[in-house]
């Protein structure tokens, strides 16, 4: 099975509808919080804490940033390695082009899971220089 096919197979629309109720029949146990954010409202998810987005709106615009601290980077690179290759090979793209010192980190403390990334096929090699490349290839993806 390709890494495409996983994706599909176990990407957001499944999450939503086979995932997502289980969950929300548990919410209360979970300690789950449901909200609407409306149009100029902001977010904030504190680090560690899980969440899921749903979009029910015919246009929306979302801006996002993510931070792994360094400590925790060898742990967050390895497990998306696992559960999403595409991602943890693009990841490693855009380290190597922006931030080579934790690319180095990285083949220090999670070195079978920068081979790994290194090795897989899915896309050919190339810079990550131009942030919305990026971007539009992962919003092309998860169509």
């Amino acid at each position: 099975t390709s890494h495409y096919d996983k994706l599909v197979a176990t990407g957001a629309g499944y999450w939503w509808e086979r995932v997502f109720p289980g969950l929300k029949a548990r919410a209360a146990e979970l300690g789950m919080v449901e909200c609407y954010q409306e149009e100029g409202e902001m977010i904030y998810v504190p680090q560690g804490w899980w969440h899921a987005v749903l979009n029910v709106s015919d246009w929306t615009v979302a801006l996002t940033h993510n931070l792994v601290l360094r400590k925790a980077l060898p742990t967050a690179f390895s497990t998306q390695q696992r559960v999403n290759p595409i991602y943890a090979t693009r990841w490693l793209r855009c380290l190597k082009h922006f931030s080579p010192d934790a690319v180095a980190h990285l083949r220090e403390l999670a070195p079978e899971a920068v081979g790994t990334a290194e090795s897989d096929e899915y896309e050919p090699e190339g810079g990550c220089g131009d942030w919305r490349k990026a971007t539009i290839m992962n919003a092309v993806d998860s169509l």
